[in-house]
């Protein structure tokens, strides 16, 4: 899914939905200006989010569950500048996670319940803190 490293522009800025101030990703993001790479961010802090929290932001969307992983898609089609190798490669990982649940057979994991109950989600948070670790280590510890 990941077409290179160009600027991809402020259209899937438009498709990320609200939120309020919990998903504020400067409290996370430490690199400067790149507005969609702080997007980014609060994309995957949702992705981190326990499922109660994810099920109410798609409830106030009144959008299903799929959204989570279009909104992932939508900021990834060209991998952000500034990134390190690891954080690109948590987010490839992810990116193939959130693909493999998204296929046609795997329909059951699009339900608010599967966000509860499955390993697969389970793990999507999982590898979505690794990104924000990853993304927040200070330079020298290894995870750069």
């Amino acid at each position: 899914m990941f077409e290179g490293d160009g600027p991809r522009g402020l259209d899937a800025l438009s498709r990320v939905g609200g939120g309020g101030d919990r998903w504020r990703p400067e409290t996370v993001y430490l690199g400067g200006d790149d507005l969609r790479t702080k997007a980014l961010v609060s994309v995957i802090r949702r992705l981190a989010s326990p499922a109660a929290d994810q099920i109410a932001f798609l409830d106030r969307l009144d959008v299903g569950v799929e959204e989570l992983a279009l909104q992932f898609t939508d900021l990834t089609t060209s991998m952000p500048h500034g990134l390190s190798e690891t954080c690109r490669g948590d987010l490839r990982r992810l990116d193939q996670l959130l693909a493999e649940i998204s296929e046609p057979d795997r329909s059951a994991l699009l339900v608010f319940d599967a966000l509860e109950s499955a390993p697969e989600w389970a793990r999507v948070r999982t590898l979505a803190h690794t990104f924000l670790a990853d993304l927040a280590a200070p330079p020298g510890t290894g995870r750069w």
